[in-house]
């Protein structure tokens, strides 16, 4: 006996093999509506059976392929892995996000461009999806030229870009302005530099960190900050500035931006924590990250002095800061 879910999965893939689009769509929201109380491993059998079919060069049957890349987004918010099937809808936008006309006119792409969007941005909060793309160079900068493009006219492109540049700044060399020292530090799912900052201090400030001079966050903090479960978090401050984040240029970089805004140099990107402005920014823990992504900021190594000193060598610093 199969389930009302299994059901509807069938009459959905038979729809979409005779191309009618009304009994498809009926089928496909019934899928959508039965998804939440289905067990686990239905879903993950439905995933499965979806990612090969996240690949067209049918122009006609983009509509509907388009649809069931928002059911798999759907089906991995309503936690499962992306597995397959998040990697193959970033490279079924990668095919046509060239080809789709965001222009909100009668016979337009936009409703594409929006669903092909809609399924990337939640595929890319997979840690696993993120790692495939960052793997693939080319389609890292070309989904990333695509979101970039698409951002204008379709909203849902600018977290797309966010998360593909969180994607590709997974690494950097932090030097500490006052001390000299400087360190190697690895990091993943950070949405901002605001969140960066708390887990960077967590890493690297008092005898819990590196040793670095500074007030460190409060347990509280780092952990709402890194994502963790919030359920009965209630001893937790704000967060205060502790430096002006700044790139190899002596250049400051907003708290607001990303980890991708700083300059790479020698193949590496370069972050340097400055002096704290006069007035120091404070914010709400988990107020700059993403809902749904975990965080991590990790310290590999310390550089020895003689690699500190050249990195020095090659950082430009203004007088203050």
């Amino acid at each position: 006996m199969t389930s009302p879910f299994a059901d509807a999965s069938a009459d959905m893939f038979q729809a979409l093999a005779a191309g009618e689009t009304g009994p498809f769509r009926s089928a496909l929201q019934r899928v959508f509506r039965l998804a939440r109380t289905t067990p686990v491993e239905e879903r993950v059998a439905l995933l499965d059976r979806l990612a090969p079919m996240l690949d067209t060069e049918d122009d006609a049957g983009l509509d509907h392929v388009a649809d069931l890349a928002v059911l798999a987004g759907a089906l991995v918010e309503g936690g499962l892995r992306a597995g397959p099937a998040g990697v193959q809808a970033i490279r079924l936008l990668r095919s046509w996000a060239a080809a789709v006309d965001t222009v909100r006119e009668p016979g337009g792409r936009h409703s594409v461009a929006r669903r092909l969007g809609l399924a990337a941005k939640t595929m890319l909060t997979d840690a696993d999806v993120r790692a495939a793309v960052r793997a693939d160079e080319r389609l890292l900068f070309e989904i990333e030229v695509a979101a970039g493009r698409l951002k204008f006219n379709v909203s849902e492109f600018e977290e797309v870009e966010r998360l593909v540049a969180m994607a590709g700044a997974v690494a950097a060399v932090v030097l500490d302005r006052r001390s000299g020292r400087g360190f190697r530090v690895a990091f993943d799912g950070v949405w901002s530099n605001h969140q960066l900052h708390t887990l960077l201090a967590d890493a690297l400030l008092g005898a819990e960190g590196r040793g670095l001079e500074g007030d460190r966050p409060c347990r509280g903090c780092v952990a709402i900050e890194a994502g963790r479960d919030r359920s009965g978090m209630h001893d937790y401050e704000d967060v205060r500035q502790v430096w002006t984040l700044l790139d190899h240029k002596g250049d400051a970089v907003d708290l607001a931006d990303s980890p991708g805004d700083f300059l790479t140099d020698g193949g590496e990107r370069v972050i340097v924590l400055g002096a704290a402005p006069q007035r120091p920014d404070v914010w709400e823990p988990g107020s700059h990250s993403h809902a749904r992504i975990k965080a991590r900021v990790e310290v590999e190594a310390e550089l020895s002095p003689e690699e500190a000193a050249d990195r020095w060598s090659r950082v430009a610093l203004p007088e203050s800061g």
